[in-house]
């Protein structure tokens, strides 16, 4: 999009103005400003662009209200939703909003208003190529999008912005060369150096760090440094990392440090007759920090282990002597509805199993009974299972 066309939207979206321009100028005498704000957040819920946009700046400024990161960073976001470029330029480049977006900044941005994106691609390129680092990271995210996936024009941005050293980029070209199985088994540490280089300043890459030393894939296990990564991870802002840091401290994740990445149940029944299972704590979901650690190790052994041929067929099939785990988290429709009668996973020593919906948060039902904690203490075997199963792979010389 060229800037003729640019400043055309830009100039439409401000003419949206017009509907609240006197709450504005109540706003401006300090008349009437919380009914004002009301009316203006009213314009914001029914469709205004502009008012969305003002305010993200309101709230970002702390304009007449409170600064508040998070409500600016929503209502930028609606504004950007609705293809104001300048609200999705705030969103991309304002270092304040990359802790709200945990993993990507802007990521989940590109993902949710693409149309919108597409309009401030030649303001990121410019900046890119006047040596903003952060700019030439979401060329890179955009080839995605504006290539048809051209993996050589992400890695060159990539490579751009990591020699502009944005070390969100060095953490992103590192989990793209793990997931390119012939430069991860070329390199493994090469590519590893690039979390290690990046590590204090970007909380994914000290992250990543802390779960390979955790189960001991490229390096040896060492719980001290898994600890040391994950706290450098979690200060950063990382609260997924607090799970395997109460992990290496205590053996169990505390109940207060859960991560809710799956949202709430709502109320439902506490017996399934049809499948004979019963319904897990419909109001609880502490018990996926630890599935969320068993998770992890085995999604980052299958993709640091090429010649682990048992996960060929479906990344999501595990089996070894303590438990099985039969179908996929957020599996295909067909495939999941094919294998619903099975059961997702079973606790070999006991005969423990659950059954699931399209993940483990949704509708799950169990065998048995079982209280919050023995499901942990469930889960937890099956961790320890696993990095058992990684030792020997590595003694074996696998």
């Amino acid at each position: 999009m060229n800037d003729k066309a640019g400043k055309k939207e830009t100039k439409k979206y401000r003419g949206e103005h017009q509907a609240f321009r006197g709450d504005i100028e109540n706003l401006k005498k300090g008349i009437d400003v919380e009914e004002s704000i009301r009316r203006i957040e009213e314009a914001s819920r029914t469709g205004s662009s502009d008012a969305s946009f003002f305010l993200g700046q309101l709230y970002e400024k702390g304009r007449y209200v409170r600064i508040d990161l998070e409500k600016s960073y929503y209502y930028y976001g609606d504004a950007c939703s609705q293809g104001n470029i300048d609200a999705c330029w705030k969103l991309a480049m304002d270092d304040r909003f990359d802790k709200l977006d945990c993993s990507y900044p802007f990521h989940s941005i590109i993902s949710a208003y693409n149309t919108s994106i597409f309009q401030i691609v030649n303001r990121l390129e410019d900046a890119a190529n006047q040596g903003n680092g952060k700019a030439a990271f979401f060329m890179g995210l955009l080839q995605n999008y504006l290539s048809d996936g051209d993996n050589e024009k992400r890695r060159q941005w990539l490579l751009k912005a990591i020699d502009l050293d944005y070390p969100q980029a060095m953490y992103q070209m590192g989990k793209d060369l793990i997931y390119d199985s012939e430069e991860w088994e070329r390199d493994p540490r090469g590519v590893i150096d690039l979390f290690r280089v990046s590590a204090e300043r970007c909380s994914d890459s000290a992250f990543e760090l802390g779960k390979l030393y955790f189960h001991g894939i490229v390096f040896p296990e060492d719980s001290g440094e898994a600890l040391k990564y994950f706290t450098i991870s979690h200060n950063n802002g990382n609260e997924a990392a607090r799970c395997w840091i109460d992990y290496l401290r205590h053996g169990n994740v505390n109940k207060t440090s859960n991560v809710r990445m799956y949202g709430e149940f709502k109320h439902i029944p506490e017996y399934d007759k049809g499948a004979k299972r019963f319904y897990a704590d419909s109001y609880s979901l502490d018990d996926l920090s630890e599935w969320i650690i068993l998770h992890d190790i085995i999604h980052d052994w299958r993709f640091s282990d090429v010649s682990m041929s048992e996960f060929e067929n479906d990344l999501w099939e595990f089996e070894n002597e303590t438990f099985s785990l039969n179908t996929s988290i957020w599996g295909i429709r067909e495939e999941f509805e094919r294998k619903e009668h099975l059961p997702n996973f079973i606790f070999k020593p006991s005969g423990f199993d659950m059954v699931w919906g399209e993940s483990i948060s949704q509708n799950r039902r169990m065998s048995e009974k079982l209280s919050e904690d023995e499901v942990r203490a469930i889960w937890r075997i099956c961790i320890e299972s696993v990095r058992e199963n990684i030792r020997e792979s590595k003694n074996d010389g696998r």
